[in-house]
């Protein structure tokens, strides 16, 4: 690397540090607390104990989440409403992306499947339409109504769809063989709590199949957590044992020009 190009990028980086402050996660090395995301106030660390005091209280996420309670969701709220009478279309203007998360899925699926965070539906419909028996929670409201329409238009059970906080999967112990959860986890501000309820609701010998963006600059106001290459490895294996994971670099995508992603098996 030249000098000149040495320089440019560390003064990127230098810019990109004053923009956002990031706090170290407690314990993992390559996680972190997003607490300021251009120049703003993105989370307020004070937050962070009310939040674990109320951790499995599904009336105080419900009130949070699903009725605009909070500043720290409200631009999620905003962004989900607008597609109330916009239903996205499963299978058109799907971005780079998400077709190589969906394919990774695919490939790699077994079994009865779980989507943590299911969002649109997108990649359960997919799924579906692949012939595998999958299943999918998720907590907003308003991404419930747009994944059952979704999920409906390709023929599937729309009861299948629930609604159950992450930190406490509405689920017995060893129900799936695969549990997918992708572009989530940078949502969620307990990663450990995640994939420890993710490690319960699997079977011994299945599979967690994930993804979240890596980037140079942090580009999205609905991220909450920051994660490097080092810091996904590092939560995995508290619990599973990693069979794969990899950096996607040089997509052709604007919102996810670097993408992790991985499989992680319960032993």
């Amino acid at each position: 690397m030249s000098f000149q190009k040495f320089l440019k990028k560390n003064l990127k980086f230098s810019f990109y540090l004053k923009k956002h402050t990031l706090k170290p996660y407690p314990d993992i090395t390559g996680i972190y607390y997003i607490v300021k995301f251009k120049g703003k106030k993105r989370l307020k660390l004070s937050q962070l104990n009310l939040f674990k005091k109320n951790l499995n209280s599904y009336s105080f996420w419900d009130k949070l989440i699903n009725y605009n309670n909070n500043e720290l969701y409200q631009i999620e709220t905003q962004r989900i409403q607008s597609h109330r009478e916009n239903i996205p279309n499963f299978n058109s203007n799907v971005n780079f992306d998400l077709k190589e998360r969906q394919k990774y899925a695919v490939k790699n699926a077994k079994g009865r499947i779980l989507d943590v965070g299911f969002s649109y539906a997108i990649t359960l419909c997919y799924l579906h339409q692949k012939g595998f028996d999958c299943e999918g929670v998720d907590f907003g409201d308003m991404y419930i109504e747009i994944g059952r329409k979704n999920f409906n238009h390709v023929g599937g059970d729309t009861k299948k769809l629930k609604k159950g906080l992450f930190q406490n999967l509405p689920y017995r112990n060893k129900t799936f063989d695969t549990v997918i959860s992708q572009e989530t986890i940078e949502h969620f501000l307990f990663p450990q709590v995640m994939t420890k309820e993710i490690w319960r609701v699997l079977k011994s010998g299945g599979y967690f199949i994930g993804s979240t963006p890596l980037k140079n600059k942090i580009d999205s106001e609905t991220h909450i957590m920051y994660y490097t290459l080092e810091g996904i490895k590092a939560l995995l294996e508290k619990y599973f044992k990693i069979k794969d994971l990899q950096l996607v670099k040089n997509l052709p995508s604007d919102h996810n020009p670097k993408l992790i992603l991985w499989i992680a098996e319960k032993e």
